[in-house]
């Protein structure tokens, strides 16, 4: 008898060790777009799962960015792959109000990501960082989309931080708004 209850509990053991190892892989949070999808819903930001339009799913390196549309708002979602090659969430932003945003991705300058909605009206973005020009690129409009950017040879400014611009420009290349941040 004593044997078959040691034998019950090593296998109740193993069986605890064997689901703490493989938990992280059922656990699968940003791999697919239905997981995507729940994830932004599972966020204090985001409730409605019907008002979610992925635009793209981009990989660089071991992070997974993907922009969308939460009730026609320019948005974003960050994961990072974890060591069993799962995407885990990281960090989302939305801006309420806009039809084209700019996210600087992780609150750096040298990855940007600029979401739209179909009433954008900007055509042309500038991007300046400490009064240098370090992007400029034409938007399609009206376009739900996104474009990501990586930006080279940023210059730093050591003992001032960065002072951040967008110039946005409509069709007849008036300027729709400047943002400073």
């Amino acid at each position: 008898m004593k044997k078959v209850i040691l034998g019950i509990l090593s296998v109740c053991v193993v069986l605890v060790i064997v689901g703490l190892v493989l938990r992280p892989i059922f656990f699968v949070h940003g791999n697919n777009k239905e997981n995507i999808i729940n994830v932004i819903n599972s966020s204090d930001l985001f409730k409605n799962k019907e008002s979610i339009k992925i635009l793209k799913i981009i990989d660089d390196k071991n992070e997974r960015i993907v922009p969308f549309l939460y009730n026609n708002h320019p948005s974003y979602i960050l994961f990072y792959k974890d060591k069993f090659g799962n995407y885990k969430f990281e960090h989302s932003e939305t801006k309420s109000g806009e039809s084209l945003s700019v996210f600087p991705i992780k609150l750096s300058l040298d990855r940007v990501i600029i979401v739209s909605n179909y009433y954008n009206n900007v055509t042309k973005l500038i991007m300046k960082a400490n009064d240098v020009k370090i992007l400029e690129d034409e938007i399609s409009v009206p376009n739900e989309t996104a474009s990501f950017y990586k930006i080279h040879n940023l210059l730093i400014q050591r003992d001032h931080g960065y002072h951040v611009e967008y110039e946005l420009y409509d069709k007849e290349g008036k300027p729709v708004n400047k943002d400073v941040d």
